[in-house]
């Protein structure tokens, strides 16, 4: 842990998901098109949250096994969180990683008591509370639009 108490399992994941919120460097869009990725980025937190209550799922029974394992050649994954800007950093910060660089899924490490992994309820929490916040971007980017 840093000096500063800022370097926990929860902190590191809202970072990860803030990271997804904010527009590249130097990146000039319209209103239009930030609404559209503030969408795809919506699109993103919701597909966690559901990863997320489903690890909360593996804890509560040791019969899904099958909410552990993301394959990465599925379409819907795909397009839906590992291609989003700061995706996998946000599926690795809730306890998915690779075994093997060629492995074709992301497994989740997360039963292991390992300090660096945010647990399930708490990604929950995060995930709800980054919703709320691009819920708030995309009405501003809509009045935006409209004004």
């Amino acid at each position: 842990m840093s000096a500063t108490g800022n370097d926990t399992p929860t902190s590191r994941f809202s970072a990860s998901l803030a990271f997804m919120l904010q527009p590249p460097a130097n990146f000039r869009t319209s209103a239009k098109q930030r609404n559209r990725d503030l969408r795809s980025c919506e699109i993103a937190l919701r597909t966690l949250l559901v990863l997320a209550e489903n690890l909360c799922k593996v804890r509560s029974s040791a019969s899904t096994a099958k909410y552990k394992r993301i394959r990465r050649s599925n379409p819907a994954i795909r397009e839906r969180l590992l291609d989003q800007r700061g995706g996998v950093k946000a599926l690795k910060a809730l306890g998915f990683c690779l075994r093997e660089a060629a492995s074709e899924f992301y497994e989740w490490d997360g039963d292991r008591s390992e300090s660096n992994i945010i647990a399930p309820d708490a990604a929950v929490a995060a995930i709800r509370v980054a919703l709320k916040d691009i819920e708030q971007e995309i009405l501003k980017t809509m009045w935006q639009r409209m004004g």
